[in-house]
Parts: structure tokens; C-alpha cells; sequence
């Protein structure tokens, strides 16, 4: 089975897919892009450029997750992102789905 995570950091915006077997995982594919959100970060705000440059990237790696068939992918983002106060407009413009980068800080931090 493959599956597939999104990691977007402070620094760098990640995909993995991996094969999963008998509890082992195999790498099929990891690409990274240095989007640098942390260095873009004012008074707790994502310019509105940056959250466009994160979302072009992560629509990329999507892309490359469904090409590849991965039959699940889980969307991670920093703690720059969450407490962000354009957090939602991150997720959205990346597409994002809710339980994976919350709207606010009080909201659910972690995806199960």
C-alpha cells in the first residue's frame, strides 16, 4: 500500500511516499522545495505571496502523490502555520483538508 505525507515546515515544504509491507515502510519518492514560510512570517501573518508560493508547491506534490497512486496522504504543517492568523488561507489556498492544518491555535493540532 502506498501512502503519502506532506510535510510544510518552517523552511521547507516536504513530500514522502512510501510503501508500506508487512510494517516496513520503503521510500518510493521524497522531494523537497525551500519555501522558507518562518522567514516570511510577520507579526503572525503569511504574506499573502508566501501562502501562494506554499500552495503552487504543495498542488505539486500532490500531483506527484496521485501520479505515483498513493492510496492515502496526510497534510502537516509547523507550528508557524497553525498559530498563523492566515492559517486558513493557507489550508485553503493549498487545498488543503481541515483536520490536517487547523484555523486556529485552539483547534486540533494533530492528525490521527
Amino acid at each position: 500500500m502506498l501512502c503519502a505525507c506532506i510535510d510544510i515546515g518552517s523552511n521547507t515544504t516536504r513530500v514522502l511516499v512510501a510503501d508500506v509491507d508487512d510494517g516496513r515502510l520503503r521510500e518510493v519518492l521524497q522531494r523537497r522545495a525551500f519555501t522558507r514560510i518562518g522567514k516570511g512570517l510577520k507579526g503572525g501573518e503569511i504574506p499573502h505571496a508566501k501562502i501562494q508560493e506554499v500552495a503552487r508547491v504543495v498542488a505539486e506534490q500532490r500531483r506527484l502523490v496521485e501520479q505515483l497512486g498513493a492510496e492515502a496522504l496526510r497534510v502537516v504543517g509547523t507550528a508557524a502555520i497553525r498559530g498563523a492568523t492566515t492559517s486558513c488561507a493557507t489550508r485553503q489556498a493549498a487545498a488543503i483538508p481541515a483536520p490536517s492544518i487547523p484555523c486556529a491555535p485552539r483547534e486540533a493540532t494533530t492528525v490521527r
